[in-house]
């Protein structure tokens, strides 16, 4: 049986059921919004779902079709940092249709211009404002309201389940959780819940134990039964999951629900916050690296603090030298170091409790979140959000979106003073350990500019979930030019960088990360990728290229025979077949190349 029928069982039960306290607000089509010019290339929808009696939270959203066939395109909940960072920020300055014009602001109202690079041409995503009181959303009972990790994924989870039933028609789409920053630290929590309910739902109608078992029994990681790594049980009780939870880890995964057509299928995360140590303690080599900072002070900082926290430490010297540090880094956007040096907003909060906040970072971004914001430099990447201060508390903005009058008396890009406890979860990591033992398919990329979460700390809690490398790291291209580094690692898990990128790569490098998404979306590899690029003139006939072209057909048949066959799953060891796979990409690289060079 499919996951889309069991996912539409799921939520037909879930319609009878007692519990589901939801109600969706009339959701409103928007074809055209003002700034832009003429009526909208694409199809954007506004709403809100109600989602709790005692508070009475509204939670604001934005929803764009895919401009390709938006009744088969994937459908993908986007999580924009913070918390507290609007959905618009995703929507206009990241991967949706629509940017600002930039040019200097004159009280008029801003101006939009479309995106030839958005995600929505070939998907179809949910921009959420998250939590209540961030964007439009907005509580009636605003008394004692505190948001954390736990209260914000069941709000997004129940979202979107009463979204779904009020969008049947999207059910059968296959289905992703994606976000940046802190809403990359929420995406693999939501994802988890999302998958705990399908799974529980389902049973006992859902039977993919065969599938399941044929996928992981054996692989490294895994035993002969299908059974989870033994470290997944080691970590119950950790990072949000309960000790049940540690112990479900390691049961069979023939007892969970996997990756199928249709239905959940995985996940995305964009420099994701996911550990507050890993995180933070990786700037240090990080900017020791990058030549931030010179090889005295990164030895002394070894040598001062070791298994210290660098964002609370704790002895004498550690604290002396981490204040050198910051000193250095402080002088640098964090967002992404090889910028201006603006006052704009952040995205990217404490990782933990406000109170014992990183001042530094939480200065740079309270003091650009008060109303109106300070102006920036035009030439500052934060601009746009400047531009988009004055666009959404236009009057004529919100009547063309919809926005309940008297509900947001300020809108803001991002609140400084968001009541959220930082401190629940620590590390969303074993909810990444949970989802790959799932089968789930997982992209995870990094701007690889991005003092604030380097990519080296994301690498490190890739490191630790332990799987198998398949495809080792190489650069990938767009337009002929290295558009980053990929290494694709077994049980569905797809790193990626993105040169030149920062915090919000889909901002800085916009043609790269669209491109990026669009090979791993269409489970097309990201590297052995050949575009042939065209041109004005007349190009020159080639002699002797007849034979470059039949070995790059014969190698790509070869290499879709090392992909796809049984027989050699079955009379090689995995050995052997990983080394005659990379021989096969290699050769097929290679000829590809040069067939490039002699057309």
């Amino acid at each position: 049986m499919s996951m889309n029928c069991s996912l539409v069982r799921l939520l037909l039960l879930l319609v009878f059921s007692s519990s589901l306290m939801l109600c969706i607000l009339a959701a409103a089509t928007i074809t055209h919004l003002p700034g832009f010019n003429g009526a909208l290339p694409f199809h954007l929808e506004t709403g809100y779902v109600s989602l709790d009696e005692v508070t009475q939270a509204e939670l604001f959203y934005y929803f764009v079709e895919s401009e390709r066939k938006p009744s088969e395109d994937p459908l993908i909940l986007w999580l924009t940092g913070g918390p507290g960072c609007t959905s618009f920020y995703g929507l206009a300055r990241e991967i949706g249709p629509i940017r600002f014009k930039v040019a200097p602001y004159n009280g008029t109202l801003p101006m939009l211009v479309y995106n030839p690079y958005a995600w929505t041409k070939i998907s179809n995503v949910i921009f959420l404002d998250w939590p209540a009181m961030t964007g439009f959303s907005f509580l009636r009972n605003d008394e004692s309201y505190r948001a954390d990790d736990i209260k914000s994924s069941k709000e997004i989870y129940n979202f979107l389940k009463q979204w779904l039933l009020d969008h049947p028609h999207f059910l059968s789409n296959p289905f992703y959780v994606g976000g940046n920053s802190y809403g990359g630290k929420m995406v693999p929590i939501v994802a988890h819940k999302v998958a705990e309910g399908i799974g529980e739902g389902q049973h006992p109608l859902i039977n993919l134990q065969d599938d399941l078992l044929k996928v992981h029994a054996g692989e490294p990681g895994f035993n002969k039964e299908g059974q989870a790594p033994t470290k997944l049980k080691e970590i119950g009780g950790h990072g949000g999951l309960s000790e049940r939870r540690g112990d479900f880890l390691g049961d069979k995964i023939s007892n969970h629900v996997g990756g199928v057509d249709g239905g959940f299928t995985g996940y995305i995360c964009n420099n994701p916050i996911t550990s507050t140590i890993l995180d933070i303690n990786s700037r240090v080599p990080y900017a020791h690296g990058m030549g931030i900072i010179s090889d005295e002070l990164f030895q002394a900082i070894q040598r001062s603090c070791p298994g210290e926290d660098y964002k609370r430490p704790r002895t004498g010297p550690c604290i002396e030298q981490i204040k050198i540090f910051r000193g250095f880094v402080n002088e640098l956007m964090m967002d992404n170091f090889l910028t201006k040096k603006c006052e704009g907003e952040s995205i990217r909060p404490e990782l933990s409790n406000a109170a014992e906040a990183d001042r530094s970072i939480l200065k740079q971004k309270s003091t650009v979140l008060r109303s109106p914001p300070p102006i920036p430099d035009i030439e500052c990447s934060t601009y746009p959000s400047y531009l988009a201060y004055y666009w959404a508390n236009d009057n004529d903005t919100r009547a063309a979106l919809h926005v309940k009058e008297g509900t947001v008396k300020e809108w803001q890009i991002c609140r400084a003073d968001f009541p959220y406890d930082y401190a629940l979860i620590n590390s969303s990591v074993p909810y990444h350990h949970d989802l790959i033992a799932r089968g789930y398919r997982a992209l995870v990329f990094s701007g690889d500019h991005d003092l604030g979460v380097p990519f080296l700390g994301t690498m490190e809690w890739i490191g630790s979930l332990n799987l198998s490398i398949i495809e080792p790291w190489r650069s990938w291209h767009v337009n002929g030019q290295v558009g980053g580094y990929t290494v694709r690692y077994s049980n569905n898990l797809t790193y990626a960088t993105v040169k030149g990128g920062g915090h919000e790569p889909a901002k800085d490098r916009n043609m790269e990360t669209s491109a990026l998404f669009t090979r791993w979306i269409s489970h097309k590899s990201l590297w052995l990728f050949v575009t042939r690029e065209t041109s004005n003139k007349k190009r020159k006939k080639k002699k002797n290229l007849s034979h470059f072209s039949n070995l790059k057909k014969n190698s790509f048949t070869l290499y879709k025979f090392f992909l796809s066959s049984d027989k050699l799953k079955n009379n090689f060891n995995a050995y052997r077949a990983n080394v005659l796979l990379n021989l096969c990409c290699e050769l097929f690289q290679i000829i590809s190349f040069l067939v490039r060079r002699g057309e």
